[in-house]
């Protein structure tokens, strides 16, 4: 709850700060999930980490919707999008958890969030970057699967999927940002 108020109180409009804090939040927030199911929390701290760069990079993405476009920031994003993707299939394979349950899921959240990424590398352009904010806020929901997948199994990670046809209806009418 502290990170929250920091966010809005401080942070929201610091293209360094503001980054930052709210992936800060998004991963206490994987870390308070994890919380139900583990009894130690510090065995997985490190499972935090991908929503924090995650995030990090959608909300440096998203800091260039409106107003004056900035390259090093889309480049900024870019990087902790890559990074969070390296550290999410590192987790996968180093602690060799079930492929054939991953898999569809991580695919998924591949496909939804990099190919408008990837379209704002070679044009940038307001339309793309908000395409790409927009799958990278709905993307979260299959992040979350993924993992769910992978430490809980599929059934639990269907559960959090049912929640992506829900958030797809709701992005057309309101904005996702």
């Amino acid at each position: 709850m502290i990170s929250a108020f920091t966010y809005d109180a401080k942070a929201k409009h610091s293209v360094v700060y503001g980054p930052l804090m709210m992936g800060i939040c998004r991963g206490l927030n994987m870390l308070l999930g994890i919380s139900i199911v583990s009894n130690s929390i510090i065995q997985h701290v490190y499972l935090a980490l991908v929503p924090l760069f995650y995030i990090i990079g959608i909300t440096l993405i998203s800091k260039c919707e409106t107003g004056r476009i900035k390259k090093r920031i889309l480049d900024a994003g870019f990087f902790f999008y890559l990074l969070a993707c390296s550290g999410l299939i590192t987790i996968l394979f180093i602690k060799e958890l079930s492929l054939l349950s991953i898999l569809p899921f991580l695919l998924g959240f591949l496909l939804l969030t990099s190919i408008p990424i990837i379209k704002m590398q070679v044009k940038v352009n307001y339309g793309v970057i908000r395409q790409a904010v927009k799958n990278g806020i709905i993307g979260i929901i299959l992040l979350d699967a993924t993992l769910t997948a992978g430490y809980a199994g599929p059934e639990f990670a269907l559960v959090i999927l049912a929640l992506l046809p829900m958030s797809i209806a709701l992005s057309r009418y309101f904005a996702v940002t």
